[in-house]
C-alpha cells in the first residue's frame, strides 16, 4: 500500500533592515584603498499550524566588511579584495512541508537551518596580455542537500542541512589574451582545490 505523507501547514515571516557605509581614498605612489561595512538585522518567525513543536523565532544582527587595495607597479596592475557575505535559506527550504517525488524519495525542508557565511580573499594581477587570479574562500555552516532513511520501507528523505565543519576552497587561474591584428586569442588555465 502507498505511504501517506503527514499533513502540514506552516507560516514564515521575515523582517530585514540593512545599513551600509563606504570610504575610499588614494595615496600617491601607493595605491587606492576602499573600505565598506554593511550591517544587517533580520528577524525570522516560523510557526507550524499543526503544532508539531517545530516553531522557531530567531533574530540575527551581522556586520559584513569589505576591504580592497588597488595599485600599479610599473606595467603591473594588482588588486586585493576581502569580503564577507551571507546566504540565507529560502522559504521553500525552511518549510516543514514534505513533497513526494517517488515511492522511494520524499523531500522536506529544515526550519533549523542557519545561514551560510562566506569569507573570501582574492588577488588579481595583470601585465600586458596576462592575467592571474587567485581566490581563497571559507564557508561556515554551508548548506548542502542530505539524504537519510525515512522509514523501514526503503524510503529516503532528502533535506537541506548545515555542514558541521567549514568548507574551504582555493582556486587560481591564468589567462592569456593576446591580440594579433583583428584577432584576439583567449587561453585560460586554472585549478580548484577543496
Amino acid at each position: 500500500s502507498p505511504e501517506v505523507l503527514p499533513a502540514s501547514s506552516s507560516t514564515v515571516k521575515e523582517g530585514n533592515v540593512a545599513f551600509f557605509a563606504e570610504y575610499g581614498f588614494a595615496l600617491p605612489k601607493v595605491g587606492y584603498f576602499n573600505a565598506g561595512l554593511r550591517y544587517e538585522y533580520v528577524s525570522f518567525d516560523y510557526k507550524d499550524a499543526k503544532g508539531t513543536g517545530s516553531e522557531m523565532n530567531r533574530k540575527w544582527g551581522n556586520f559584513f566588511p569589505t576591504l580592497s587595495y588597488s595599485c600599479a607597479f610599473g606595467p603591473v596592475q594588482a588588486q586585493l579584495i576581502y569580503s564577507m557575505k551571507i546566504s540565507r535559506p529560502s522559504y521553500a527550504v525552511l518549510s516543514g512541508n514534505m513533497s513526494y517525488h517517488s515511492k522511494y524519495i520524499y523531500q522536506g525542508g529544515n526550519a533549523k537551518l542557519q545561514p551560510q557565511l562566506t569569507n573570501q580573499l582574492s588577488l588579481t594581477t595583470r601585465w600586458q596580455y596576462l592575467t592571474f587570479i587567485a581566490q581563497y574562500q571559507r564557508t561556515d555552516d554551508a548548506i548542502v542537500t542530505w539524504a537519510r532513511p525515512y522509514n523501514d520501507k526503503g524510503v529516503v528523505m532528502v533535506k537541506p542541512e548545515n555542514l558541521v565543519n567549514p568548507f574551504r576552497g582555493l582556486s587560481w587561474y591564468f589567462n592569456w589574451s593576446p591580440t594579433f591584428g583583428i584577432w584576439t586569442l583567449n587561453y585560460t588555465a586554472g585549478m580548484q582545490h577543496q
